[in-house]
């Protein structure tokens, strides 16, 4: 499992699609530039009749876009090299012309598919279950919605996010923000109501002292 680290923690601080991710081709991510090109997707579904991999163009036309890595980002990708260099490939594997891809299974040297990604987090949690702290379900498209959470809290400027995000529609950013503002709403009051209850604690204080002072005089 710990192979598979730099992929899920690479989701989870791009806010990668989970076909986005698994399409990267070493030819999309610059090292020198520090970007990485999403330009296409690689699906698994039912196509002419049977489940297979293929590729398609991104979501949305602003799915095309290029994400500048972060500088944990940057060194993700370095142990990321490391790993796949270290993994046998599959040298005749391609999917409608992209190979050299960039997450590739341990088990068959070709890229990951949608179903390998979801069993193995589903394996962690339940490799959790036993310990006092449990994970919650978790799925790449939490880790999606994560990183777009993290952004926003951070203050992101939203169409910023947007575009990080690929998102077309304006209204979708918006919802996260929204529920971002509440959660800070939330904060805000639970920490008035702690002042508030340690003002009346410091008043308590004040009157016991005052009542003392008094005694003795």
């Amino acid at each position: 499992m710990k192979r598979y680290y730099p992929m899920y923690a690479i989701i989870l601080k791009t806010g990668l699609r989970i076909s986005e991710a698994i399409g990267l081709t070493w030819n999309d991510i610059s090292m020198d530039n520090r970007e990485i090109s999403i330009n296409h997707q690689i699906q698994y579904r039912v196509k002419d009749g049977t489940v297979k991999l293929y590729a398609t163009d991104t979501k949305k036309s602003a799915g095309r876009r290029t994400i500048p890595m972060t500088d944990e980002v940057y060194q993700l990708f370095k142990e990321q090299k490391k790993v796949w260099m270290n993994t046998k490939k599959d040298p005749d594997f391609e999917v409608d012309g992209y190979k050299n891809f960039v997450f590739v299974s341990h088990m068959t040297g070709k890229c990951m598919n949608h179903n390998s990604v979801r069993r193995m987090m589903r394996t962690l949690v339940d490799m959790n279950s036993e310990r006092e702290i449990k994970l919650p379900e978790i799925s790449p498209h939490i880790l999606r919605h994560t990183a777009c959470c993290r952004y926003a809290e951070s203050g992101c400027d939203i169409k910023v996010l947007q575009y990080l995000m690929g998102q077309t529609d304006i209204k979708t950013t918006m919802r996260v923000y929204n529920h971002v503002d509440m959660e800070r709403v939330r904060r805000e009051l639970n920490r008035l109501k702690q002042w508030d209850q340690e003002q009346k604690s410091l008043h308590q204080n004040l009157h016991h002292f005052a009542e003392n002072l008094c005694e003795n005089t």
